[in-house]
């Protein structure tokens, strides 16, 4: 299909924000303090809650192709005025013009690619080019962020440059893209006034798929709270903060090497023993690495973050398969709306035990409350009647 790469480039492109790093340097220089700081990432949050799913109405309503034009140009002008910002209020409404751009870009992507994929009945290929999509956006990533430590050595400004370079660049991309899905709403019922609340109200969903959902949200949630957290817990394991930094920049280039091999995986032995060894595995690795120290440890923490993201990409696959067509972005917008307010509980909560209890003490608590919500996930998998089948590559 020549159109795909159109799609590749589009996700590269846009994913290659320079600026990812080292923003906070950036605002530091630039006069704000820490508490500043800490309130204009509230702000991000918090407007991405509210749009996420008016958000992901507008791309079914009126096509996922203009949704992700919208996002780059919202983050285009966000760069921008990154470059001229320098009162705190200015940096405000720059973090609240990204947060747009993240929602409009949220879900619709995944949506108009499974769709497109669909009409052209290669559904069951959709696995195969979103993980190849993934591992190349986390390189375009990894090689921008190092790249932006570079270019700021010469000018800061230069981090912002190349960044709306790149954005430009797949705002064209995904511009020449000639294939537009959603719009299903408006021709459908374009006599009737559709409301968001009615279009999740009725989604289609069966009972068990919104639970899988849910316990797919909390272990993603649990997951991604371990990955910022693990900032703070390192340290107490005897690890440096230069080399925790180098433990995040791997994490950002080995994902992309278990994106594709998800798609092997699953291929090779199958959806669910796929999930269910996953899982177990995370487990497991999570428990040896509350017990570990030095070497042993960051090894481990690099394992219990990898290990659930090879079957990120499968469970999206699976979950796709359930979503009504003209509902699909609504409903994954609705999606990350949950995910990002159940990940700001575990912030609060967590944090907080951080400062009252011991280090693992609160983990061994943080895992308690995965642990169950793996099992929930694994219960609704064997429950769940319908079997999908995939193709091998």
């Amino acid at each position: 299909m020549i159109r795909l790469p159109l799609l590749y480039i589009y996700n590269a492109l846009s994913s290659a924000l320079f600026y990812r790093g080292i923003f906070i340097i950036y605002l530091l220089d630039n006069g704000l303090d820490m508490t500043q700081v800490g309130v204009l990432q509230s702000l991000l949050f918090w407007t991405m809650v509210v749009v996420e799913v008016p958000s992901g109405y507008f791309a079914d309503r009126y096509g996922r192709k203009k949704s992700l034009m919208a996002s780059s140009i919202l983050l285009i002008l966000s760069a921008v005025g990154m470059l001229f910002s320098d009162q705190f209020y200015f940096f405000a409404l720059v973090f609240i013009l990204e947060a747009l751009a993240l929602s409009f870009n949220s879900g619709a992507g995944e949506a108009l690619l499974f769709s497109f994929l669909k009409e052209n009945g290669q559904e069951d290929e959709y696995l195969k080019h979103r993980s190849r999509i993934s591992a190349i956006s986390s390189v375009a990533m990894g090689l921008a962020i190092g790249l932006g430590g570079w270019l700021q050595k010469i000018n800061f400004e230069l981090v912002y440059i190349a960044t709306i370079i790149c954005v430009s660049i797949s705002f064209f991309a995904i511009w020449a893209f000639q294939y537009e899905s959603g719009g299903v709403i408006e021709e459908r019922e374009k006599q009737e006034s559709i409301s968001i609340i009615k279009v999740l109200s009725n989604g289609g969903l069966t009972l068990n798929i919104f639970m899988l959902m849910i316990g797919l949200i909390i272990v993603e949630a649990s997951m991604t709270m371990i990955f910022i957290y693990g900032q703070f817990v390192l340290p107490t394991k005897g690890i440096s903060t230069e080399y925790i930094a180098l433990t995040y920049s791997i994490l950002q280039f080995l994902a992309a090497g278990v994106y594709l091999s998800s798609n092997f995986l699953t291929n090779r032995f199958g959806f669910r023993p796929v999930v269910i060894t996953s899982l177990l595995l995370t487990s497991i690795i999570y428990v040896c690495f509350i017990e570990s120290t030095g070497l042993l440890a960051v090894t481990l923490f690099l394992m219990l973050i990898m290990v659930p993201e090879i079957i990120c990409l499968p469970l999206e696959d699976y979950f796709q398969k359930f979503l009504p067509e003209e509902k699909r972005a609504t409903l994954l917008s609705f999606k990350s709306m949950l995910t990002s307010l159940i990940t700001t509980l575990n912030y609060l909560v967590f944090g907080w035990m951080f400062t009252m209890y011991s280090v693992d003490t609160t983990l061994y608590t943080a895992f308690t409350y995965l642990f169950i919500a793996i099992l929930f996930v694994l219960v609704v998998i064997y429950i769940e009647k319908r079997s999908t089948t995939y193709v091998h590559v």
